[in-house]
């Protein structure tokens, strides 16, 4: 009887250990673009969720109900993303990484001073970030202690090469632009110049195009740029999205077929998901189990 019994929990823990292996191959081996990360203050409560796009199912991945999770980028890989939150023995918001593989989290930044929109880079090593509010900064992972500002902005964004990192700035009279640096600070350019406030640009995996948010009147659109001859061909950006609210925070997915964004109605504080078809023009609500909630910072698995 003991024999058997062994025998049962020895095929029970085989099993479990199977199905986890399965379970993390699975998404391990999703289809590009099959999942989206996002914030939400659905409950009144701030997490990070993802979003199957194959079972439109929603999963909460950080289920906190003593913190806030915010703004999410994944790694290069998809086992691991960095968010926001409140930092340990302080009230600045701080960056956090987790590690889906061991479900374990750590703090990046020490410094007190908040951290926001972070971006990791493609070869896995560095995370461009903003702190308190307007100064771009990239940090390697492993070793936090080299942070390094690079300039005065906010929303940055590689390109899938590392070579450069987007960014927006803010010109004298305050309208917004889209700027561009390299990550050790130089080769500082513009990729937008004048008074059409683009901002918030985000490279396709192939690097050749732009989406950015483009102001109109009081609303925000999402419109797609040559990354070739800016900013001398700004004036033909074609305009995506004709939504009466506000568009942004755009990202691609990793075939360059879809770009998922933040979408609202007009004067409303609450904001949702929305992912367009580039091929078809077609737009569907990803969030529509998270209505009157702020759904924002969508991200890509990779």
């Amino acid at each position: 009887m003991t024999g058997r019994l062994t025998w049962s929990i020895v095929r029970i823990i085989t099993l479990a250990g199977l199905l986890v292996t399965i379970t993390r191959a699975i998404g391990a081996a999703l289809p590009d673009g099959g999942q989206v990360a996002f914030h939400s203050t659905y409950r009144m409560v701030q997490d990070i969720y993802l979003y199957d796009l194959r079972s439109a199912r929603l999963h909460n991945m950080t289920r906190s109900h003593t913190q806030d999770e915010r703004a999410i980028t994944w790694s290069p890989d998809g086992s691991a993303f960095l968010y926001v939150t409140r930092g340990g023995g302080n009230f600045s918001d701080e960056l956090f990484l987790r590690d889906l593989h061991h479900g374990t989290s750590r703090q990046l930044t020490l410094d007190g001073s908040d951290s926001y929109m972070p971006s990791w880079s493609p070869d896995g090593r560095q995370v461009a970030y903003v702190i308190a509010y307007n100064q771009v900064a990239v940090m390697p992972i492993d070793d936090p202690a080299r942070t390094r500002t690079l300039i005065r902005g906010y929303n940055p964004h590689w390109s899938p090469d590392g070579a450069t990192i987007s960014y927006t700035g803010t010109d004298l009279t305050g309208g917004a632009f889209i700027g561009a640096i390299q990550p050790d600070g130089s080769g500082s350019r513009f990729l937008s110049v004048g008074a059409a406030n683009f901002m918030d640009a985000n490279w396709s995996p192939d690097g050749t195009r732009l989406v950015a948010v483009g102001s109109r009147a009081r609303a925000l659109d999402l419109y797609l740029m040559d990354a070739g001859c800016l900013p001398g061909c700004q004036a033909q950006a074609q305009r995506l999205t004709h939504n009466p609210g506000n568009d942004h925070a755009p990202e691609w997915s990793r075939d360059g077929e879809r770009i998922v964004y933040t979408c609202a109605e007009p004067d409303s504080p609450r904001t949702d998901i929305c992912l367009l078809d580039l091929a078809s023009g077609e737009i569907r609500l990803l969030t529509s189990d998270l209505r009157g909630a702020i759904n924002d910072s969508a991200a890509w698995r990779p």
